[in-house]
């Protein structure tokens, strides 16, 4: 059974040490590079194509890691799985429901162009999602469980 408080974890190395943080380069690596249809997929494919640039992560060292070192860093997949919901869900969320919002009060109040003021409605509310967003990656990029973090070195 899988544990919702799992440490999703990536390899990397560190190219620079700011405090408290690392900042860590990561290779990407397609989430079909496990997969046994890889080479018949044209998502594989456009995978390989668009991975040559690593990513950057800031991460909390709290194995004091140096420069150059090669680290282990992981999130909590509930966080990951948060901010991911944040992210993509509400703010099309909310665009949906002040669609429908806007929908129903223009035929209720019989607007003859009752499909303009869904659509008002659907910008408005994702505008909303995209504020509500902001507001919560300010207060979620203090929270420490939303954080990577250094968890080991590499051994040699």
């Amino acid at each position: 059974m899988n544990d919702c408080n799992e440490l999703l974890e990536e390899q990397g190395q560190i190219v620079q040490v700011e405090g408290d943080y690392a900042w860590i380069e990561v290779a990407r690596k397609p989430g079909c590079s496990s997969c046994a249809t890889r080479s018949e997929c044209g998502t594989a494919v456009l995978a390989k194509a668009m991975s040559s640039k690593p990513v950057l992560i800031k991460a909390v060292n709290m194995i004091a890691a140096n420069v150059g070192d090669e680290v282990v860093v992981g999130i909590e997949q509930k966080a990951l799985m948060a901010g991911s919901f944040s992210v993509y869900a509400a703010p099309l969320l909310l665009m949906l429901f002040a669609a429908l919002l806007g929908d129903f009060l223009g035929q209720k109040f019989y607007v003859e162009y009752h499909d303009v003021i869904s659509m008002v409605f659907a910008l408005l509310g994702l505008l909303l999602g995209f504020f509500w967003l902001k507001n919560y990656s300010k207060k979620a990029s203090h929270n420490q469980s939303y954080q990577p973090s250094l968890i080991r070195l590499v051994s040699s």
